[in-house]
């Protein structure tokens, strides 16, 4: 279809921004902050509390839904990206300050807790934003191209931080790297803001009222969206808490190193862009509750992966990274294609959706610092090791039971 020159020139120029967010992402998130906390020594607790900030934040995705809809997508995401990815900018100079090491972790968790924090309010606005700037029949063209070029900026800048994480051999060259990747985290935010800001802004919906309390909280007046959240809940817990050690096992008893981390992560992410379009090619014909099965099944088994991966066993953690990749676009494909917005109205599924990640946010952070604390209470008595093998065995029991409630789900759905 023909296309007006200044939207063409945003869709190339919202390409760009976001393999330069990658940039961001992949300085200030992930393993670079597991190497932070490395750095400065925090406890389980601490590092539990670290882990669950960005689960905890997702609990601002109703909130978020609202504000963008009533300030507007475009100048909701312009505040909040420009905040958001300068939020770590302080952590440059913490290694060059006499500060106390209880004063630096404070300093950490503030940092992180308002990048989360932001960061929710500047994903939902985007979204938003982004699904009426570009035209409907383009948005799946579009975005897997855009998607895949991210992938491969997320995988190249994360391996790059890790390969420069692991050249730092003592205290003072560490804090030299981390001081650097900040400095280029805010950089490249920088960029990313002046992208944003070139990109026009499309017209107004049809829809322009401000948003109520009874369309925020519709979302549970049916019986598959209270299912929805249940799961989301249970899984959530499931997840939430074992999700602080994964990093810390890496690059502690496994002795993989940073680069390595920053490859599963980012392998992660990848193949969940990759295998989100098979998904929705399979839900067509096999439904969704072949594939809860196939994703509850799957991801059953990670947690075990985990407990019997040793230094020489990695290749574990790459199929792991594979399953977990590939399920976990599975998993996103079916909740998203639940049969609510029919019921709700085009508002009530954006709600949906939002109160789906709230929930699940919500339990996962509770569920880490759950985790850290039963991790803080056992490394004093039976060590680190044990601890983070009990919860990963936890973790693959709340995920089978989490299931049964995800195959509740898909059959009042069907039904």
């Amino acid at each position: 279809m023909p296309l007006h020159p200044l939207l063409r020139r945003s869709l190339r120029i919202s390409a760009v921004e976001g393999v330069v967010a990658e940039v961001v992402g992949a300085c200030a998130t992930g393993g670079v902050l597991t190497a932070w906390s490395i750095y400065l020594g925090l406890g389980p607790v601490l590092l539990g509390l670290l882990g669950a900030l960005p689960f905890a934040a997702q609990l601002l995705q109703l909130p978020a839904a609202m504000l963008s809809r009533r300030a507007g997508p475009r100048r909701t995401a312009l505040a909040a990206v420009a905040v958001s990815r300068q939020t770590m900018l302080p952590l440059a100079i913490l290694p060059f300050l006499r500060f106390s090491p209880f004063v630096k972790e404070i300093v950490l968790l503030c940092c992180a807790g308002a990048s989360a924090i932001l960061g929710v309010v500047a994903n939902s606005s985007w979204t938003r934003w982004m699904a009426e700037l570009v035209p409907r029949p383009l948005h799946g063209r579009y975005f897997a191209r855009r998607n895949v070029l991210c992938a491969v900026s997320s995988v190249a800048g994360s391996f790059a931080a890790g390969v420069a994480l692991d050249g730092g051999v003592n205290a003072a060259a560490a804090g030299a790297v981390l001081t650097a990747l900040a400095l280029t985290a805010s950089a490249a935010g920088l960029c990313t803001v002046l992208l944003l800001r070139l990109q026009h802004e499309p017209a107004p919906d049809a829809e322009t009222s401000a948003p109520t309390l009874q369309e925020a909280l519709a979302p549970l007046r049916t019986d598959v969206a209270r299912r929805a959240l249940a799961f989301e809940v249970a899984w959530g817990t499931a997840t939430g808490l074992a999700a602080a050690f994964y990093p810390l096992h890496i690059f502690g008893e496994l002795r993989a190193g940073f680069a390595r981390m920053a490859a599963f992560g980012s392998g992660v992410a990848a193949l969940r862009t990759f295998a989100a379009p098979v998904w929705a090619s399979l839900l067509k014909r096999a439904g969704p509750r072949r594939i809860v099965v196939a994703c509850a099944v799957g991801l059953t088994l990670s947690p075990a992966l985990w407990m019997f991966a040793g230094w020489g066993f990695l290749w574990m953690l790459a199929l792991d990274a594979a399953l977990c990749g590939v399920l976990m676009a599975g998993y996103g494909v079916m909740v998203g294609a639940l049969p609510v917005g029919g019921r709700l109205g085009a508002p009530g599924r954006a709600y949906f959706l939002a109160a789906v990640a709230s929930a699940g946010g919500l339990a996962t952070g509770l569920a880490s610092t759950c985790g850290a604390a039963i991790a803080h209470f056992l490394t004093t008595r039976a060590g680190l090791v044990v601890a983070m093998h009990l919860l990963f065995l936890l973790g693959a029991i709340g995920r089978i039971l989490a299931a049964v409630l995800g195959l509740r789900m898909v059959e009042d759905a069907a039904s």
